[in-house]
């Protein structure tokens, strides 16, 4: 069946609530993962569906609805004007249907948490109790929830929030979003990570001019995007403008070994936590002017989770 043109704005406000019981939920999620992801493959992939079956009801939706909500192309598809307008009014849906079912029950079973990259277990371990004291601090009568923790990029975490895909977000700092509460906790030192061995290890500090012609180990830069450019411009600021080598540094072990095969004057620059327990590798700290990692807890503003926030601060 054809999808028709959109009606005119006051038709539909004469329509009764029950021409929408084909809609549910689950269209909502899905149209606004296509939304996000740019692509029907990539959003099928997030949603860990199959692309067919996420195509057929992105059409069903469109033919509920009576308009088309994106134009498809050779590679990916663009939302139209009339998806934009219809992405406006239901993309806080599923957050709000959430919250809901969060102030109803005293029972919540669960908070969901995003993760940036590269936080040590003991980190983890420190922003869980941090958050139940918080919980603790509203004074609700509630059970303890359990901590449900999804790996996600920084730069990815302001949209899954928005949509109530995630409750809480874990990020690296700088991250610029004008819909999120962003609540800083840890603030550390930044220094050289190298393989044993190393020259640069032989000193207790590693100057900046020492880095000059070393390469620098780097991950994907979309994970966290703010903080990689400015990490980068840092480096620059002080003089050093390495050759980038690709790599994980998201994952200590997968760094290690990383460092192990590179080229013999390839470093990574990290905080001492991420590598406190890992042998065969070396950690020097970087002579001033100090270059930091801060990590932020994220929420949107306005959600019972920012307020949870304020909380936190209240306890740390």
């Amino acid at each position: 069946m054809p999808v028709q043109a959109a009606s005119p704005a006051g038709a539909d406000l004469l329509e009764p609530i029950s021409t929408l019981d084909d809609v549910d939920i689950r269209h909502i999620r899905y149209f606004l993962a296509v939304a996000r992801c740019g692509s029907v493959s990539a959003a099928a992939t997030e949603l860990n569906v199959s692309q067919p079956s996420l195509s057929q009801q992105i059409i069903r939706l469109e033919r509920r609805v009576g308009f088309c909500l994106f134009n498809r192309k050779p590679r990916g598809v663009e939302i139209t004007s009339a998806g934009l307008a219809f992405l406006k009014g239901v993309e806080h849906i599923p957050h709000e249907i959430r919250a809901a079912m969060a102030a109803a029950s005293p029972h919540r079973s669960a908070i969901t948490i995003g993760i940036c990259g590269g936080i040590p277990y003991a980190t983890l371990s420190d922003v869980s109790e941090m958050i139940r004291q918080s919980i603790l601090s509203e004074g609700r009568p509630c059970a303890m929830p359990r901590f449900q923790l999804k790996s996600i990029a920084s730069s990815n975490q302001g949209a899954l929030l928005r949509v109530g895909d995630i409750d809480l977000g874990i990020v690296r700092m700088p991250l610029t979003d004008p819909s999120l509460t962003i609540v800083p906790f840890s603030v550390e030192d930044m220094g050289v990570v190298m393989a044993t061995g190393h020259p640069l290890g032989r000193s207790d500090i590693v100057r900046w001019a020492d880095l000059r012609g070393q390469r620098l180990l780097w991950g994907d830069p979309f994970n966290d995007q703010e903080a990689s450019r400015a990490l980068l411009t840092a480096f620059r600021h002080r003089g050093w403008d390495p050759m980038l080598e690709s790599g994980d540094i998201h994952r200590p072990e997968l760094t290690i070994q990383t460092l192990h095969n590179a080229p013999d004057d390839t470093v990574a620059v990290c905080p001492r936590s991420t590598f406190r327990d890992y042998p065969n590798i070396q950690w020097r700290p970087l002579a001033g002017p100090a270059i930091t990692e801060s990590l932020a807890f994220a929420a949107v503003t306005g959600t019972r989770y920012a307020s949870l926030l304020g909380h936190v601060t209240d306890t740390t």
